[in-house]
């Protein structure tokens, strides 16, 4: 937040500091009132967000952020919290480190007012496997559209994870975190035939993850499998064009595998894996 000596005390931050491309990028910007008096927002001029890359070049603007304090009716002494998606307003897919800050100002204060600076990290990420695919035509002899589905190895401070992006040529459909990657271990992925993406992924030494998403990229099923006297892979019906998961079992919570907050369970050969959220 702002001086003590502020009128309006501003802040921002983020749901974390290093997104992949195209990734969404939640801001939260923290106002406080110490005017004194109501302070009601009802222009969309009132808020300025600035965003310039390592380059020292302003990031393109889409759309006018101002309206996020627009109708806000603030009374004295009074702290809001307002989370926005910011690339939806910059472009900020380029690779790159840029710089945030935001900027209030209201008709009946002398002065406008500045939150810290905020330093956020985009990276591109190195494609582990990609696949284009065509989506099932809602008419009859209509033109079939494609997509692209990439898996990606994206560079955490704790090590690699894996994430999916759906794109055409001309828009980025979703780009979704799945699982730390396990050196030594290949992901599988297929397509099916109605345009649903499946992804297995090695996530400890005898437990494996499985992801199916939509074409827009939406998650349609999630579950977890463990090694038995097989280990769980990926087949596509050569006929059907369905895809399943083959061999293995359905992994079993508190024997294969704890959540956070589970009570400590009984261990699998000596191993209980603990699942955290990326």
């Amino acid at each position: 937040m702002g001086s003590a000596s502020a009128q309006i005390a501003l802040g921002i931050d983020c749901d974390r500091h290093r997104y992949i491309a195209y990734e969404k990028i939640n801001l939260t910007l923290t106002i406080r009132n110490d005017s004194g008096n109501t302070l009601e927002f009802a222009t969309d001029d009132l808020l300025q967000v600035t965003v310039v890359d390592e380059a020292g070049e302003l990031a393109g603007k889409l759309r006018n952020p101002g309206a996020i304090l627009k109708e806000l009716k603030l009374p004295s002494g009074a702290t809001r919290s307002i989370s926005f998606v910011l690339n939806t307003y910059y472009a900020m897919q380029n690779e790159s480190d840029y710089e945030v800050y935001v900027q209030v100002g209201h008709p009946r204060l002398r002065s406008d007012f500045r939150s810290n600076r905020l330093l956020i990290e985009v990276r591109s990420g190195t494609v582990a496997w990609t696949r284009t695919f065509g989506l099932p035509a809602l008419k009859p002899n209509s033109e079939i559209t494609s997509r692209q589905a990439t898996l990606l190895r994206f560079q955490e401070k704790e090590g690699e994870i894996y994430c999916l992006r759906i794109e055409d040529r001309d828009s980025v459909y979703s780009v979704s975190r799945l699982a730390r990657r396990i050196i030594g271990s290949e992901p599988e992925g297929e397509i099916d035939a109605l345009g649903n993406i499946h992804i297995l992924l090695r996530i400890k030494a005898r437990l494996f993850l499985y992801h199916v998403y939509t074409y827009n990229g939406e998650l349609k099923q999630e579950k977890l499998y463990a090694i038995d006297e097989t280990q769980p892979s990926l087949y596509r019906d050569p006929d059907l064009g369905k895809v399943a998961v083959i061999g293995g079992r359905p992994a079993l919570r508190g024997v294969d595998y704890v959540l956070p907050g589970d009570s400590a369970p009984p261990t699998l050969e000596g191993v209980s894996p603990v699942l955290e959220p990326l």
